[in-house]
C-alpha cells in the first residue's frame, strides 16, 4: 500500500479568498485521494472562511496541533498547523500591515516544515502584495520570498495547463521595464533552468520555446512579428535568438524566438 505524501497547504492572506478556498479545497475528494493535507493558517481564520463557503453549515470541524506528528488527517476534522497569527482587526476585503504578517508567517513555516521533510511539499494561498509591503517584507511574491527562505540560487516561475507550460524570464516588473530585463544571459539562464526543470519532473526530451516576458504566452517573441528582422526591435536577433543559439549548443532543444501572434496556433498541446 502506497502511502499518500502530506502536502502543507498555507492559508494565504486571511483578508482575501485564501481561506475560503483552502475550505473549498478540503472538501474535495481529489485532495484526500492524491495526499494527506496538512492546513498552515490561523484556525479560527479558516474556520469562519468555511462557515462563508457552506452557510448552511456551523463552520468546519478542525484538528488545530503544533506538531506535525499529532496531525490525523481525517477528513471529518482536517488537520491545521495553528499558528495563531491574525490580528483580530484583520478585516476581509481590507489590506493591512497584520493580514500580511499572516501571509508571510505562513509561507514561513510551510517552507520550514518542507526543508525539515515533515511534508513532501505544499501549496500556497493567493497572498496581497500591497499587504506583505505593509507588513514591512522585503520581497515582492512568493517566488522571491521562498528563494530567500530555501537559499535557492536560480529560480523562476512555471505556469502550467494541460498542453501548455509557461516560464517566466521577468517576474513582477511593469511592462514599461520589460524590455531592458530582456538580455542574452537572462534567456539563457531561463532556458538552462527550465530544461533541468522539467527533465525533473519527468518530461525525458524536453522542446522548450523561448519564454515570453511576463509569462504571457510561452514561445512567443517581445516585438510585434518577432521583431520582423530589426525593423521593430532588435532583441529577437541580438539577445534572444542569440541566447537560444547558445542553449542549442548544451544540448537543449531550444526554439525561437517564435512571433506571438502564430505561436499558439503551432505549438498547443506540447507539452
Amino acid at each position: 500500500m502506497v502511502t499518500r505524501p502530506i502536502i502543507a497547504i498555507t492559508m494565504g492572506d486571511p483578508a482575501g479568498i485564501g481561506p475560503e478556498v483552502v475550505a473549498k479545497a478540503l472538501a474535495q475528494d481529489e485532495v484526500w485521494e492524491v495526499c494527506r493535507p496538512l492546513v498552515v493558517g490561523d484556525a479560527d481564520t479558516l474556520s469562519r472562511a468555511a462557515a462563508l463557503v457552506d452557510p448552511a453549515s456551523t463552520g468546519l470541524t478542525l484538528h488545530a496541533i503544533t506538531y506535525v506528528e499529532r496531525a490525523r488527517f481525517e477528513r471529518a476534522t482536517p488537520d491545521v498547523f495553528d499558528l495563531g497569527a491574525v490580528d483580530v482587526d484583520v478585516a476581509p476585503g481590507r489590506v493591512s500591515a497584520a493580514a500580511g504578517q499572516a501571509a508571510v508567517a505562513c509561507i514561513k513555516q510551510a517552507t520550514a516544515l518542507a526543508l525539515s521533510g515533515q511534508v513532501v511539499g505544499f501549496v500556497t494561498g493567493p497572498i496581497n502584495k500591497a499587504a506583505l509591503q505593509a507588513a514591512g517584507c522585503p520581497y515582492i511574491g512568493h517566488t522571491e520570498l521562498l528563494a530567500a527562505l530555501t537559499g535557492a540560487e536560480r529560480v523562476t516561475t512555471m505556469l502550467a495547463t494541460p498542453g501548455l507550460r509557461v516560464v517566466h524570464v521577468t517576474r513582477h516588473l511593469p511592462l514599461a521595464k520589460v524590455a531592458a530585463q530582456i538580455t542574452r544571459q537572462r534567456v539563457l539562464q531561463t532556458l538552462r533552468l527550465t530544461d533541468a526543470g522539467l527533465r525533473e519532473m519527468g518530461v525525458p526530451r524536453p522542446q522548450v520555446a523561448v519564454t515570453c516576458p511576463g509569462g504571457q504566452c510561452q514561445g512567443a517573441a517581445l516585438n510585434p512579428h518577432g521583431g520582423d528582422e530589426g525593423l521593430l526591435g532588435r532583441e529577437e536577433i541580438e539577445e534572444i535568438g542569440s541566447a537560444v543559439a547558445a542553449a542549442r549548443t548544451e544540448g537543449i532543444a531550444a526554439h525561437g524566438p517564435i512571433p506571438a501572434d502564430s505561436f499558439l496556433s503551432r505549438h498547443s498541446g506540447r507539452v
